[in-house]
């Protein structure tokens, strides 16, 4: 088991820390195969598809935590979640 989760998320005061992508991958941020993840307080912007993406080749996937993410310039993503299937996540 895992002591603690890989954790990427605002440190302090100010704006909201940005990843953009730049129109250039389907995910401005992608978790393929991943488990203990915890993303929060983030801006994520500019894909060619979506804005964050979880996936997994197994059916299986353990503590995957997504909370107060600004999603935003993705066409497919437009403000919307879709949470679908048995192996991923769109948002």
């Amino acid at each position: 088991m895992i002591a603690a989760p890989i954790r990427i998320a605002a440190y302090g005061e100010g704006r909201l820390p940005r990843i953009l992508d730049g129109f250039h991958d389907s995910a401005a941020l992608r978790l393929s195969d991943q488990q203990f993840w915890e993303i929060e307080s983030l801006d994520v912007s500019g894909s060619t598809k979506f804005g964050v993406l979880v996936e997994s080749s197994s059916a299986t996937m353990h503590h995957i935590v997504l909370r107060d993410l600004l999603v935003h310039n993705a066409p497919n993503c437009d403000g919307c979640r879709w949470l679908g299937g048995s192996r991923r996540i769109d948002i």
